[in-house]
């Protein structure tokens, strides 16, 4: 498989605008296999539900895992 990464940075500066695109080719991609002992979670962190952008976490835990095992 071939094929093109392509990446955008913009300039945090709001005076300066300046944006940057870049095309990366690749000819292998690796993937993650699925994990069937893990259980997917997914948070949602809303610092201020006005004026920022939400935070989407999504990561694996064990699936016996519980949150009595934190806070013991």
């Amino acid at each position: 498989m071939y094929g093109q990464f392509k990446s955008k940075v913009e300039c945090p500066n709001e005076q300066c605008k300046n944006i940057s695109i870049t095309f990366d080719p690749f000819s292998v991609c690796t993937l993650p296999l699925i994990d069937n002992s893990k259980k997917k979670i997914e948070i949602t962190y809303v610092k201020d539900y006005i004026y920022t952008k939400k935070i989407y976490l999504t990561f694996g835990m064990d699936k016996d895992y519980t949150l009595n095992d934190k806070m013991s």
